[in-house]
């Protein structure tokens, strides 16, 4: 796969409101993976369960990729596999050092290493992926929420239901050992603009200036274009930690598929990619390791500096 039309950047920043940064972020160009994750847990577990999603995913795919098919379904079974050792050390960490409901949310974009014009989104929880395509911008990604699940019941915008609910999330990483993943194909064009990010940029920051934002892409330079998402976000109030991939799709041309190919969830080796992907270890390194004197009972992300009170359970 021809990666040298495709350009990228990534930004996170703590916010104006949060005391440390529980968002992760991760940008593999060279194998066509991005990726972002939002953690949750308070002090101690977010920015370790988010962490742990993005360097296991990278000892993983590194790890592994020289002897992996290049197909896109090894490299969504590679995928999985992080996440599911990644989900199952997070619990574990979780039950040894009495932090509750400790996890976090992810979201990828894992290009054809054979037909860039394909692409795979895997996710769970509200971290999102959009495509900017031709002065449009469309969420290619639904949030886990129980806000959505509600607001699509009810017929009404997920705004207008009580924030305790658009808060909770129905599927994460660290719930349980095999997590829940809901994959979107992705057809890709040249010229595409592709934004994951944290809904610590969406809470903040309407798809309407989004969209304006994106607009002004091909006259500025990606990190500047970045660095305006971050800054509209904080400039109205930053209450949440706020991360930014951006990927820019130049000129590609679709080469030939195979049959095999077309199914790109034929992961036919992930039962042996799952099996190498345990032998990997989570290469958390923020952690002491520690022992906690007293459980954690804070339920919420990070306090923030003027209210204590948790925004996400």
């Amino acid at each position: 796969m021809d990666l040298s039309s495709f350009e990228s950047v990534e930004l996170t920043d703590v916010g104006r409101k949060r005391l440390n940064n529980e968002d992760s972020c991760l940008r593999l160009p060279a194998l066509g993976i991005y990726c972002v994750a939002d953690g949750m847990g308070g002090v101690m577990g977010g920015d370790i369960a988010s962490e742990a999603v993005t360097k296991t995913l990278q000892a993983v795919a590194t790890r592994l990729q020289p002897q992996a098919p290049a197909r896109l379904s090894n490299r969504v079974a590679v995928f999985k596999a992080a996440i599911n050792q990644a989900s199952k050390w997070i619990r574990e960490f979780a039950s040894q050092k009495v932090i509750r409901q400790m996890g976090t949310t992810v979201v990828a974009l894992i290009f054809d290493p054979r037909n860039p014009s394909r692409a795979v989104a895997l996710h769970a929880g509200d971290s999102r992926l959009y495509r900017f395509q031709d002065g449009r911008l469309e969420q290619l990604t639904s949030d886990h929420t129980t806000a959505a699940v509600l607001a699509a019941r009810l017929g009404c915008s997920q705004s207008s239901l009580p924030i305790g609910v658009q808060n909770e999330l129905t599927r994460a990483v660290g719930l349980n050992d095999i997590v829940e993943l809901e994959d979107t194909f992705v057809t890709v064009h040249s010229g595409d603009l592709f934004l994951l990010c944290s809904d610590g940029l969406t809470r903040m920051v309407s798809d309407a200036i989004i969209r304006e934002l994106l607009t002004k892409g091909p006259e500025q330079p990606m990190a500047a274009l970045a660095e305006s998402l971050v800054h509209r976000a904080n400039d109205a109030g930053g209450k949440d930690n706020i991360t930014v991939v951006l990927v820019r799709v130049g000129h590609i041309s679709a080469a030939a598929q195979s049959e095999e190919d077309d199914d790109w969830k034929a992961a036919a080796a992930s039962d042996q990619l799952q099996a190498e992907a345990a032998a990997v270890p989570v290469g958390v390194g923020s952690y002491s390791g520690e022992a906690v004197d007293t459980p954690l009972t804070y339920e919420g992300e990070t306090p923030t500096t003027d209210d204590p009170t948790p925004d996400r359970i």
